[in-house]
């Protein structure tokens, strides 16, 4: 694991607990709390959204980065320049069908 790896997973797991208890179905970092704040290298970007991808798939969130749409809470949204990530928690429904279970993924 690299130097720059490590600095940002020890962002992540330092600011991510509060993100959580704040709102525990959106999650928003921006370049600025992460790139600019820590005084971190522009290439820093890539490394992030793969950690944290790893990092919130795992525990339930799609995660959207820079440019891409996304729906939450009725509303289409573009993920802004100076956002380096959204992440929304999957909200699972299981209904009977058949005898059998079938499993829908919605977004808040």
């Amino acid at each position: 694991m690299t130097e720059l790896e490590q600095k940002i997973i020890t962002i992540i797991e330092s600011t991510l607990p509060q993100k959580i208890e704040e709102n525990p179905y959106f999650i928003r970092y921006t370049f600025y709390e992460v790139i600019v704040k820590h005084n971190l290298p522009q290439k820093a970007e890539i490394v992030f959204d793969s950690l944290f991808r790893n990092k919130l798939y795992h525990l339930g969130y799609i995660v959207y980065f820079s440019g891409t749409e996304y729906e939450y809470d009725g509303q289409k949204r573009i993920v802004e320049n100076n956002e380096l990530a959204i992440a929304i928690k999957k909200i699972e429904e299981r209904k009977q069908s058949n005898g059998r279970k079938t499993k829908k993924t919605k977004h808040i």
